[in-house]
C-alpha cells in the first residue's frame, strides 16, 4: 500500500511538470502565432458616417493595397493605381506593427507605423480582425466639418 500511494505521489508530481522552456506569457507574445502574420489582399474600402452607416466600394484596384506582415514585426504594402482597365503598381511602404488596444477604435488588436510618417499618430492605422482570414485596417479621419465621416477604413482578405 505504502509503495501504491509512493507511485501515486510520483505519478502526480511528474504530471504537474513541463518540458517547454517558454512562458504561456512569451508563447501569447510571439507575433508568429497571431493572427496577423501572412499576406493580405484589399477586398473592399470605405468610410464610416458619423450616424454608424457605411459607403462601401469593392472597385480592388481604387484601394488596391497587398499587406505582407513578417514575424519580426515589420510590413510591407503594395500600393496600386488604375491605369484604364488595369491596375498599375505605383509604390511600396513599410514600417512596424505592434499589439495595441485601440485608441480610436476599441476592438483594435495591432497598429501600423509606417517608416516615413513615424510620429502622426493620425497615420497610425488600427487593425481589427474577423474571424481568421479577414481583416479590417481603420484610419482615423480628419473631418473637414461638412463631411460627417468619422472614419475610413480597407478590409482585407489572407491570400
Amino acid at each position: 500500500m505504502k509503495t501504491l500511494m509512493t507511485l501515486c505521489f510520483a505519478i502526480l508530481l511528474l504530471s504537474c511538470s513541463s518540458d517547454s522552456s517558454e512562458s504561456d506569457d512569451q508563447m501569447m507574445d510571439d507575433p508568429q502565432e497571431g493572427p496577423i502574420v501572412g499576406e493580405w489582399t484589399v477586398v473592399n474600402f470605405g468610410v464610416v458616417f458619423d450616424d454608424g452607416s457605411e459607403e462601401i466600394d469593392t472597385d480592388a484596384c481604387g484601394g488596391g493595397q497587398k499587406y505582407r506582415f513578417l514575424s519580426d514585426n515589420t510590413f510591407e504594402v503594395d500600393n496600386f493605381r488604375p491605369n484604364g482597365s488595369n491596375c498599375d503598381f505605383d509604390s511600396t511602404r513599410d514600417g512596424t506593427y505592434d499589439e495595441f488596444e485601440g485608441t480610436n477604435f476599441p476592438n483594435a488588436n495591432f497598429r501600423l507605423i509606417f517608416s516615413d510618417n513615424p510620429n502622426d499618430p493620425l497615420g497610425h492605422p488600427e487593425i481589427s480582425f474577423d474571424g481568421d482570414n479577414t481583416m479590417r485596417v481603420q484610419y482615423p479621419w480628419v473631418s473637414s466639418g461638412t463631411d460627417n465621416i468619422a472614419f475610413s477604413f480597407k478590409t482585407y482578405q489572407r491570400d
